[in-house]
């Protein structure tokens, strides 16, 4: 296991200078958003920016932990319409479902150009006049389309599931892996929004050992979701990275702390003291 932390708390930053900062907090990984004001794959203008990308991680010695295609809502043209998971791989609208579905695919490619094993992508909310058996009947569909081309470029696809959204929980998350069999399909597990949706997160954990591509780690307080760096919440972090030394969980742990955007360098460093312990 090695930690990673993700850019997505770097706003502030570009995506250069947010690299730099996260090698220097001793980290051996770094996860990118995919998504302004780091990288939105399905603008021209980013791809210019391909060969300085891969520079500046080589010259860093850091690795990428995943893609996070998330959220694409800050860059889409509608922003101010949407939520903040849209357009989603679920939403009714055709052409919107179509655009998310092709900057999955631009994702996918980014993964390539800088040696991520994997990208993350969510299911969005229940949408208004779309009940939920008929999102994920359209998710399902739109995942079945990115797998496809996933599988040719050899890139895994890790779902990320939380509160509130279509898929929320280990079930039913474990049902989808089920039915898209394909061994490129996984998930991106963030242990605090398992220690929110489940009693007890360590089996989600253990459920999940053969196709976790990445976890996502901070702490949770209360149930409460909010990201907190990891130690000042309730989570439990010694029962935590037994089962995943039980388990044999040998890729990236990436620190997401998107709600410290204000001092993320001391995030960072905090995040690392606290966890490197366990590592």
């Amino acid at each position: 296991m090695r930690l990673a932390f993700s850019t997505n708390a770097f706003v502030k930053y570009s995506l250069e200078s947010a690299i730099q900062k996260i090698a220097g907090c001793k980290y051996k990984g770094v996860e990118i958003l995919a998504d302004r004001p780091h990288f939105p794959p399905t603008l021209k203008s980013s791809w210019k920016r391909i060969k300085s990308l891969q520079k500046m991680l080589s010259l860093s010695n850091i690795e990428v932990s995943n893609i996070n295609a998330n959220t694409a809502s800050v860059f889409y043209k509608q922003v101010l319409q949407e939520p903040v998971f849209e357009p989603s791989l679920s939403n009714p609208d055709i052409a919107k479902r179509r655009w998310r579905i092709d900057y999955t695919k631009r994702s996918i490619d980014l993964a390539c150009e800088v040696q991520s094993k994997n990208v993350s992508i969510t299911s969005g909310i229940p949408l208004p006049d779309c009940p939920p058996e008929k999102g994920k009947k359209l998710f399902i569909e739109s995942v079945k389309r990115i797998m496809d081309y996933a599988e040719k470029k050899g890139i895994k696809v890790g779902l990320e599931y939380e509160p509130c959204l279509l898929y929320e929980n280990t079930a039913e998350v474990l049902g989808l892996v089920n039915t898209i069999k394909s061994k490129y399909f996984g998930v991106n597990l963030d242990l605090g929004h398992v220690s929110i949706s489940e009693k007890d997160p360590v089996q989600s954990i253990r459920k999940f050992k053969n196709c976790i591509w990445n976890i996502h780690i901070e702490d949770i307080k209360d149930k409460k979701h909010f990201h907190l760096i990891p130690g000042q919440g309730d989570m439990d972090f010694t029962k935590i990275f037994k089962v995943l030394r039980e388990i044999k969980y040998d890729n990236f742990i990436t620190v997401e702390l998107y709600t410290y955007q204000k001092q993320p360098v001391s995030a960072a460093r905090k995040s690392y003291d606290f966890l490197n312990r366990f590592i």
